[in-house]
């Protein structure tokens, strides 16, 4: 017996020597540890502006103030589109009637004024025609307001530009049928002969027959008119066959598309504000599919066409034409103008709940995207967008996806781009309570990393 109690306190001495050389072995004793020889990485630190303090929304008395509000954040704090498409579009759910009779008295006659190398304006400070010119034929958009007009004002401006059995007026396009857009339609047929096209909608009844254009269908539809392909689009609402289009036209020599919006004056009645407000949303969609840079109206007031017009007659055209603002500046103007018709549809329809649309922004890090660092920052004039995917993509095909933090950055890890890849984001909008966050991409190329 005393053999093997001895021989137990042998095993346990062995054990606790043991516990002892592994225990110093991992660093258990107060020494302090050895440094490492592996350099720790550096945490990526963000590269953006400091972001601007966002006023809480308040509580709205209506949906409508709600919309409206929107549609001031939208702008972003440009000035110019507060001044044009917030201003003029938002009167009509408004009901600033004073500030709209102020607007058509506005009607003092342009000159015929040259907006791109081959587009022409004739008309009032409120309302009037573009004509497009291409090397083989003219198109004319909307026709004034009757046939004296188009005597006194069309014709000699069209005969200024060469039109003649070489270079015919083939197609007239009207945006709608009321009398200050198609009055003088008959007229600019019977004196040239063109093709007039008109929504179905409001084609009824009209003397100078037009060809239809279906407003029913809810599509673009692509058309040859005078020389160039237009993308049209029935957007009924300002009337029954109202139609918008996108032209191709020439900004010195190089070809760039504007969009015409087919109708100002939104409607006061529960139906044909819906319309309207489902047009508005369909020609956002079209006008960025289809990378539009400028617009231009009939009613050149609402999209500060006549601004741009004011000026080229003052003092030339400038070095870069006021006309061209960019894709993110059109999209901006659009969703603006749908605020402002989705705050006349909860005007006249107190039930109605609708998505309120805010514009989002891209930001790429200050200095450029590296091989160290490649992210991107969400936000919209609410604040910064949490929560949300984006995607990057390079060049060269690399891609990831990242989802932003609670102040709008998301960070690729690892994602192998090269040094000399050009990156692209994307974020692809997305549906919250209440609100429509707006898709939104930005480009830069890699930068070297510091």
């Amino acid at each position: 017996m005393e053999h093997l109690k001895r021989k137990a306190q042998a095993a346990i001495i062995g054990a606790g020597m043991a516990v002892l050389a592994i225990t110093a072995a991992c660093g258990g004793s107060d020494d302090p540890p050895a440094a490492s020889t592996t350099p720790a990485t550096p945490p990526v630190v963000d590269r953006f502006a400091a972001l601007t303090p966002v006023d809480p929304e308040p509580a709205y008395a209506t949906q409508m103030d709600r919309h409206l509000a929107a549609a001031t954040r939208d702008a972003g704090g440009d000035q110019a589109l507060l001044d044009t498409y917030r201003k003029y579009y938002c009167m009509y759910p408004e009901n600033n009637t004073a500030f709209r009779s102020q607007v058509i008295a506005d009607n003092a006659r342009l000159p015929l004024t040259q907006i791109f190398d081959d587009v022409w304006y004739v008309g009032s400070r409120y309302v009037g025609q573009y004509i497009f010119r291409s090397p083989t034929s003219f198109m004319i958009l909307d026709a004034l307001n009757n046939a004296a007009e188009v005597q006194q004002y069309s014709v000699p401006a069209l005969t200024s530009l060469g039109v003649g059995a070489a270079l015919p007026v083939k197609d007239l396009l009207l945006t709608h049928g009321h009398g200050d857009h198609d009055g003088g339609a008959l007229e600019i047929k019977t004196t040239y002969g063109p093709r007039v096209l008109l929504g179905s909608g409001d084609a009824a009844g009209k003397a100078y027959a037009p060809y239809q254009i279906d407003s029913t269908d809810p599509n673009p539809v692509t058309m040859t008119l005078g020389g160039r392909v237009v993308s049209l689009l029935a957007t009924p609402g300002h009337t029954p066959g109202s139609v918008s289009a996108v032209l191709p036209v020439l900004d010195k020599g190089k070809q760039i598309k504007v969009i015409v919006v087919g109708g100002s004056a939104i409607p006061a009645t529960v139906n044909e504000s819906r319309n309207y407000l489902d047009s508005v949303e369909r020609t956002y969609k079209l006008a960025r599919s289809e990378g539009v840079v400028g617009s231009i109206h009939p009613h050149p007031v609402f999209d500060g066409s006549q601004r741009n017009m004011v000026t080229i007659n003052a003092s030339g055209m400038p070095a870069n034409n006021p006309f061209v603002v960019g894709n993110k500046k059109v999209l901006r103007a659009t969703a603006i103008l749908r605020q402002c018709a989705a705050a006349m549809v909860a005007r006249v329809d107190t039930t109605a709940n609708l998505s309120v649309w805010r514009v989002t922004k891209l930001e790429l890090p200050i200095g450029g995207p590296n091989i160290n660092d490649v992210s991107a920052r969400l936000t919209s004039d609410w604040g910064p967008i949490q929560g949300k995917t984006l995607n990057f993509s390079t060049a060269s095909g690399k891609t990831c996806a990242a989802t932003t933090n609670d102040v709008g950055v998301a960070r690729c890890t690892n994602p192998g781009f090269a040094a000399t890849d050009s990156v692209t984001v994307t974020f692809d909008g997305a549906e919250g309570d209440g609100t429509t966050e707006l898709p939104s991409t930005e480009t830069a190329q890699m930068a070297s990393a510091t």
